[in-house]
């Protein structure tokens, strides 16, 4: 539910904007689906990010790299 409020939200105050919904990895598969579907409803570009290098749960220096290169690719 706050992902779907989030981007309607967000719609409806900037509508000319594009958006992108970035899905983190290591989710559940039922979240990654349920926010991809969100972000199709709203007609938001969801980008699922691959293979992040991480430590501890968190982007190292290369998983931030890895995030610039998956977001450029998209773009």
């Amino acid at each position: 539910p706050a992902m779907s409020y989030l981007l309607k939200s967000l719609c409806e105050v900037l509508p000319n904007a594009k958006i992108y919904c970035l899905i983190n990895t290591e989710l559940k598969p039922e979240i990654t689906n349920g926010y991809k579907q969100i972000a199709a409803h709203y007609n938001v570009n969801a980008i699922h990010f691959e293979a992040i290098d991480k430590q501890n749960g968190h982007p190292t220096i290369k998983g931030m790299d890895d995030i610039k290169t998956q977001i450029l690719k998209q773009l």
